[in-house]
């Protein structure tokens, strides 16, 4: 992805009506500026999924409203890296080269960000495994690869 040098962030996302609300709040927001994400056509495959997965954040984190700004900020980088990280992903199973450097950067920036957030890792209850019911499994699985 090339840069291009003109191009000069919003100096936020919101709408045209939020902007609106800001400025009536004494808040200066350049003529012109407008959100990133409204240039973009909503209904691609990716704008869905960033949506879905910036959802699934602000859920984890027990839901919109009782988010900050800042929150509600980082939540949209993590989704925004996540689907970074689902490309790079995507490209590597199908056998096409990729940086593994900057995946391992983009994980570690998620993972702090997710730690900034305040979402953890949650521990689930591990039931014992016998080997009969591991022998069960496999043989399910084996008869679900036959169907296929």
């Amino acid at each position: 992805m090339e840069e291009d040098d003109d191009f000069t962030p919003p100096i936020d996302g919101g709408s045209q009506a939020h902007n609106a609300s800001l400025r009536a709040e004494g808040v200066q927001i350049p003529a012109g500026y407008i959100g990133v994400l409204e240039a973009v056509d909503g209904r691609s495959k990716e704008a869905r999924r960033f949506r879905s997965v910036v959802a699934e954040i602000i859920a984890d984190l027990g839901g919109p409203d009782g988010l900050s700004e800042g929150q509600r900020q980082l939540a949209k980088r993590a989704g925004m890296i996540s689907l970074y990280c689902e490309a790079i992903e995507a490209a590597a199973v199908a056998g096409r080269p990729f940086e593994a450097d900057r995946y391992a950067v983009l994980c570690n920036v998620l993972t702090r960000l997710f730690g900034r957030l305040g979402l953890q890792r949650v521990a689930r209850e591990v039931k014992p495994m016998t080997i009969l019911d591991y022998r069960r499994m496999q043989a399910e699985a084996d008869n679900n690869e036959g169907d296929k």
